[in-house]
């Protein structure tokens, strides 16, 4: 894989939105693939077999849905007008480069088939610092987009197997080839050096949701690990060589500690979920002590900048702190449900899903808009490549089907947007 800079212009076409719908089961791969059947990967660098690109089905809209009210200066965002959505206020500010959003286009390709397990296609990313996009196909373990995405070609055939539900990939800023790869129901933690070419189990801890690194310590020694619907969380001073749990020093009913955040080696925020006690909490004493900052969930890995933070909260809109995490405030509404992902746009914006399709705001949440057509399914997630100028969303499913729980054709999509003069 090739490590790239990444691109500072944010105008030019943003491409890909992945979906993913799949169904429960243990059954082997089809022989003609090129991932075998114990999971790992050939030394071949061809990608698996590439299917033909389907169509995606048109979605309905509901005529008792209110109509889309599109701020103007999200013109190069222009939806359908028949597109739902929650009628915001005007947007005063925006930084967003004119584009045109084209229709959304079925990616999934060489993925489709593959016999997997409930939560089959569980996570998608994109490096922050190459033009390498990765997605999780549950219990076979990474694969990463084509230049061209026609297809997708499997990564990590030497070292560790990556065998469960990716729930996060934590990116190194400073070393692009170095990431962290946390998941459920399975293995918790893996790490690469080499850009994913292999990957190093961390022992002593499984089913986890979120992996946070102290990118401030060049050594990265300081991590913190949040269970998967569970209270259980993790710290570890080695590099996660060995862990301890903390969750006791957290207040009781503080729900589960899905998502923590490490700001510096004794600096952390936690983002709860699931309880009357849970939100956000901030420990400036190495997890000895917290305290609840916000009292509405914090659902997803936040964004955090140098001039901000911002989560996706249970209640749904964002949340946002500018006093590096002392503080969280909602400053606007919601564009619907409370999205598991929040990532960072073309021009500085903030995009995640809602019901039908995906929205951005340029303002930290106090306006929203509505990307593009609608989806045809509810997304499990977005994200964005600033290299290659795409945008992705992506599903899964835990429905049983006869030959176990196959990737489905359309599970994965992309729309592209094109600057504009």
């Amino acid at each position: 894989m090739n490590v790239s800079v990444v691109r500072t212009a944010l105008a030019g076409s943003l491409v890909a939105i992945l979906l993913a719908s799949s169904a429960c089961g243990q059954t082997e791969l089809p022989p003609a693939r090129s991932v075998v059947d114990d999971g790992s990967t050939p030394e071949s660098s061809e990608p698996v077999a590439v299917s033909s690109t389907t169509e995606v089905p048109a979605t309905t809209t509901d005529p008792s849905e209110p109509s889309v009210t599109t701020p103007s200066a999200f013109a190069i965002f222009a939806p359908s007008t028949t597109t739902p959505s929650v009628t915001t206020p005007s947007v005063t500010t925006a930084d967003v480069p004119d584009a045109a959003v084209a229709d959304w286009e079925d990616i999934t390709t060489s993925l489709v088939g593959i016999e997997s397990t409930c939560g089959n296609v569980s996570f998608l990313a994109a490096d922050p610092a190459s033009d390498d996009v990765l997605v999780n196909i549950a219990r076979f373990g990474l694969f990463t987009l084509a230049d061209d995405a026609t297809g997708w070609f499997p990564i990590g055939a030497d070292g560790d197997r990556i065998d469960h539900r990716t729930q996060w990939i934590e990116f190194d800023p400073e070393v692009p080839p170095r990431y962290w790869v946390s998941g459920a129901y399975g293995d918790g933690v893996f790490r690469t050096d080499d850009g994913g070419a292999t990957f190093a189990r961390l022992p002593g801890i499984d089913h986890v949701d979120r992996v946070a690194v102290d990118m401030t310590d060049p050594e990265r020694r300081t991590l913190l690990a949040g269970s998967h619907e569970d209270r259980a969380l993790w710290k570890s001073t080695d590099g996660g060589q060995t862990w301890t749990d903390i969750s006791p020093s957290l207040p009781l009913g503080s729900g589960f500690s899905s998502v923590p955040v490490v700001l510096a080696p004794d600096v952390y925020l936690l983002g709860t979920y699931r309880s009357d006690g849970a939100g956000i909490f901030r420990s400036e004493d190495g997890g000895q002590s917290w305290t609840r900052i916000f009292d509405d969930e914090g659902i997803g890995a936040p964004v955090v900048t140098e001039d901000f933070m911002a989560w996706n909260r249970g209640s749904g809109g964002l949340v946002v702190s500018t006093d590096g995490g002392v503080s969280f405030d909602a400053p606007g509404p919601s564009p619907g449900r409370p999205s598991p992902t929040l990532v960072r746009g073309p021009g500085g914006t903030l995009v995640t899903t809602f019901e039908q399709g995906v929205v951005v705001t340029p303002d930290l949440g106090r306006t929203w808009a509505v990307v593009g057509q609608p989806l045809p399914f509810e997304a499990d997630g977005v994200a964005y490549s600033a290299a290659r100028d795409e945008l992705y969303v992506w599903r899964h499913s835990c429905e049983f089907g006869e030959q176990g729980n196959p990737v489905a054709p359309a599970s994965i999509l992309r729309a592209t947007v094109e600057a504009t003069e």
